[in-house]
C-alpha cells in the first residue's frame, strides 16, 4: 500500500476526512440535541447540511485540482499525464485535515445563532449582574476561543467582550417580574434594600424610598446601581402625609403600580416601663400607620387583576422577645392587617395580600439596636433549628420575590415565616 501513486494517496486521506466530517456532525448533532434542546428534525437537518457541504467541498477542491491539471498539461504542449494533478492533490492534503479542525472548532457559532433569540437576554442580563450567586439553573456555555467569542458577541448584538467578563459572569435570574413597577418602602438599607435588589434582579422597576434628605444621596446611587429603571423618592411614611406622596410620585413616574411591599419600619427595645408615649407615637405611626395609609394610596393604583401587597410583619408579631411591647404590637398590627386585607381586597382590586416575617437579621438597624438586645436574642440565635446564626437580608428579599410572581397568584392570605425555624406556627 506504501507503493501507491500520491494520486491515490491524496484521493484517499480526502475520502476519510470527507468520512470523518459526516460522522462528527452526526455525534456533534446528536450532543446538541440534548444540551440544546433542538427539536427532532433538527439534528438531521444539521446532518445533512454538513453532507452537502462536504461534498461541495470536495467539489471544489476537485475542480481546482482539475484546474491545476489543465495548466500544466499546457506548459506540457497538451499531454496531460495523471502526476500533473499532485499539486492539486498536495493541496487537497493539506486543506482536507485543515477543514476537519475547523470544523470542529467552529461548529459553536451555528449554535449560538440558534439560540440567540431564546439566550440574547439571558447572556445581556448575566452580564449586568454584580457578581453575586443567583438561584436558577439558566446557564449558558461560554467559550474559552476569544474568536468565537467575537462570533458570539456579533449574533447576539453585543460588543466584544474579554474572555474573563464573560467566564465570570453569573446565571441570570429569569425576568419574570419584567415591565412590573414595585414600590418597596423604607428600602434604601437593610432588608428594604435586599427586596428592591431581588425584585429588579428579576425585572421589575423599583421605587427605591428613603425618609430624610440627609438619605437622598444614597438612595439615588442604589436606585442608579439597579439593573432597571429605578428611583429614589423622599417621602416619610410615619408622617400623614408621607405615603399619599410615595404612592402619587410612584404613579406619576411609571404610571401604574403592581407591587406594593410594606417593609419601612423601626424598633425600640427597652423595658416596659421605660417606655414612653413618645416611643409609641414613633413605633405605631411608621409601623401601623403608616402601612395602612401607603396601602390605602397604592390600591387605587394597582392594576385590575394581579396586584401584589407584601407586608413585612416580624416574628415578635408571633413569638415576641422581652423588650418589644411596643414594636410586638405595632407588627400584630401588621400581621392582622393581613388578615383582614387578604379576605377583602382581593374581590375588589384582584390583588393578593401576604405577610413575611423575619428573624434576627443582620442588617444595620439590627446592630444598631444596641448591645443589650443582641445579648438577650443570641441564645435564640443559638437555638435556631437550620443554623445558630441570624438571617441574611437576601433570604428575607427572595421569600418576598416569590410571593409577587405571577406564579404565586394563589396565594393569598398566607404568612410567611423565614427565620430558620426559630419560630414555628
Amino acid at each position: 500500500m506504501l507503493t501507491l501513486p500520491p494520486v491515490l494517496w491524496a484521493t484517499l486521506v480526502m475520502s476519510v476526512t470527507i468520512g470523518f466530517l459526516v460522522a462528527i456532525t452526526s455525534n456533534f448533532a446528536s450532543a446538541f440535541s440534548e444540551a440544546y434542546q433542538f427539536e427532532g428534525w433538527q439534528p438531521g437537518l444539521c446532518f445533512i447540511a454538513a453532507v452537502i457541504g462536504a461534498m461541495i467541498g470536495a467539489f471544489f477542491v476537485g475542480r481546482f485540482g482539475d484546474m491545476v491539471a489543465d495548466f500544466l498539461t499546457r506548459r506540457k504542449s497538451g499531454v496531460r499525464e495523471p502526476e500533473m494533478r499532485l499539486p492539486a492533490m498536495m493541496t487537497c492534503l493539506v486543506t482536507a485535515p485543515l477543514s476537519l479542525v475547523l470544523k470542529v472548532r467552529l461548529w459553536l457559532p451555528p449554535v449560538l445563532l440558534y439560540e440567540s433569540v431564546e439566550c440574547g437576554e439571558r447572556v445581556r442580563a448575566g452580564l449586568r449582574c454584580d457578581g453575586r450567586d443567583l438561584e436558577g439553573g439558566d446557564h449558558l456555555p461560554v467559550p474559552d476561543n476569544p474568536r468565537l467569542l467575537r462570533h458570539a458577541c456579533c449574533i447576539l448584538a453585543m460588543s466584544p467582550t474579554t474572555s474573563a467578563s464573560l467566564t465570570t459572569a453569573t446565571p441570570s435570574v429569569p425576568q419574570t417580574l419584567a415591565g412590573k413597577v414595585a414600590v418597596v418602602s423604607g428600602s434604601n438599607s437593610g432588608i428594604g434594600l435586599a427586596i428592591a435588589k431581588e425584585l429588579a434582579s428579576r425585572g421589575a422597576n423599583i421605587v427605591i424610598n428613603y425618609p430624610f434628605p440627609s438619605l437622598s444621596a444614597d438612595a439615588t446611587a442604589v436606585a442608579a446601581s439597579l439593573p432597571t429603571k429605578s428611583v429614589a423618592i423622599r417621602a416619610d411614611i410615619s408622617t400623614v402625609e408621607g405615603p399619599g406622596t410615595l404612592a402619587d410620585a410612584a404613579f406619576r413616574e411609571f404610571g401604574h403600580i403592581d407591587i406594593l411591599v410594606n417593609n419601612a419600619a423601626r424598633v425600640i427595645d427597652l423595658p416596659f416601663e421605660e417606655q414612653t408615649m413618645e416611643h409609641w407615637d414613633s413605633l405605631v405611626n411608621l409601623n401601623g400607620r403608616g402601612t395602612f395609609l401607603l396601602t390605602q394610596h397604592a390600591l387605587r393604583y394597582l392594576p385590575p387583576a394581579g396586584g401584589r401587597i407584601v407586608n413585612i410583619c416580624s416574628v415578635s408579631s408571633r413569638g415576641p422577645p422581652p423588650l418589644q411591647t411596643i414594636y410586638a404590637g405595632t407588627k400584630g398590627m401588621v400581621d392582622s392587617f393581613t388578615r383582614v386585607w387578604a379576605k377583602e381586597l382581593p374581590p375588589k382590586y384582584g390583588c393578593t395580600v401576604n405577610a413575611v416575617s423575619p428573624g434576627p437579621t443582620a442588617t444595620e438597624g439590627f446592630f444598631a439596636a444596641g448591645e443589650e438586645m443582641v445579648k438577650a436574642l443570641q441564645p435564640a440565635i443559638d437555638a435556631t433549628p437550620a443554623g445558630k446564626r441570624m438571617g441574611k437580608p437576601e433570604e428575607v428579599a427572595f421569600a418576598v420575590a416569590f410571593l409577587c410572581e405571577e406564579r404565586a397568584g394563589w396565594v393569598n392570605g398566607q404568612h410567611l415565616f423565614v427565620n430558620g425555624g426559630l419560630f414555628i406556627d
